[in-house]
């Protein structure tokens, strides 16, 4: 009996190590699936599995039977899986307006030189400044890959993927997106979606895809009628503003997380350059 106590302690501390590092969506998905960790190969830093690991090893276990909110089989009493995956995925999506005069600005000024950049290079740059901010975002996976939608396209198709954007600096995105087509495509963990490009003011909710976590969407810039205050007195302005919104997966990301990505990719870009 004194043989068998200490080798229990030893096992519990063991399973007990080998979590304590995982973020907590991670640690959700491994207790929910009842997964050994010590069979998932991750891709983080040092190994570390994020989201995207525990959902390859899953494989076509995604969601368990009395999750997949299908249709209940009166001849087999169990559940037909939906073919809807935006049914199966519980998301949220966040909005918030940004202020564009200071991109604006300088956008004028750079292409009155003859080296301007189109408003995506911006809006690309900051979202990779702003996910290197929050890295827990896409659960410290480096480095940050963002899959970028300029124009429409079927819903859960696949598409092209910037690998290492937050080592890019702006003059090789712009090159980047001038090629697209010359990048892999796949369905990514984060994504940025252009839908001012086809005039829209906002294009969400987005429909998210097995594996995905976040979709970022920015509408069409437009000018609006706001109330500030200059001196403590308010003033009328026209500014130029659009809407920006965010996507997430809500098992993966908390609402006060999505919300604080959104507040600092608009001070971004409305504090612009900093």
């Amino acid at each position: 009996m004194s043989d068998k106590k200490p080798k229990k302690r030893v096992a519990h501390q063991k399973a007990k190590d080998s979590t304590e590092n995982l973020s907590p969506s991670v640690r959700r998905l491994v207790k929910e699936y009842d997964l050994d960790v010590t069979q998932i190969t991750g891709s983080g830093p040092s190994g570390r599995i994020g989201v995207g690991d525990v959902m390859e090893h899953l494989g076509d276990r995604v969601l368990p039977p009395q999750k997949k909110g299908g249709i209940l089989d009166p001849k087999k009493g169990s559940s037909s899986r939906q073919t809807s995956v935006s049914q199966q995925i519980p998301y949220a999506t966040t909005i918030f307006e940004c202020v564009m005069a200071s991109v604006l600005a300088e956008q004028r000024m750079m292409q009155s030189t003859g080296d301007g950049f189109e408003l995506p290079v911006y809006y690309i740059n900051a979202c990779a400044k702003t996910l290197s901010t929050m890295p827990e975002i896409l659960c410290d996976q480096l480095p940050i890959s963002i899959g970028v939608r300029l124009e429409e396209r079927q819903p859960n198709s696949q598409i092209p993927i910037i690998s290492g954007v937050d080592k890019l600096d702006m003059t090789a995105i712009r090159k980047i997106l001038s090629n697209l087509e010359t990048l892999e495509e796949k369905t990514p963990a984060f994504t940025f979606c252009y839908h001012g490009a086809s005039g829209s003011l906002m294009g969400g909710p987005a429909t998210l895809s097995e594996g995905q976590i976040a979709s970022l969407g920015v509408g069409k810039l437009h000018k609006r009628a706001v109330v500030g205050t200059l001196e403590e007195q308010d003033v009328l302005q026209t500014l130029p503003m659009c809407y920006v919104n965010l996507t997430y997966n809500s098992e993966s990301i908390d609402t006060h997380y999505a919300n604080r990505f959104l507040s600092l990719f608009v001070e971004t870009l409305e504090k612009w350059p900093q």
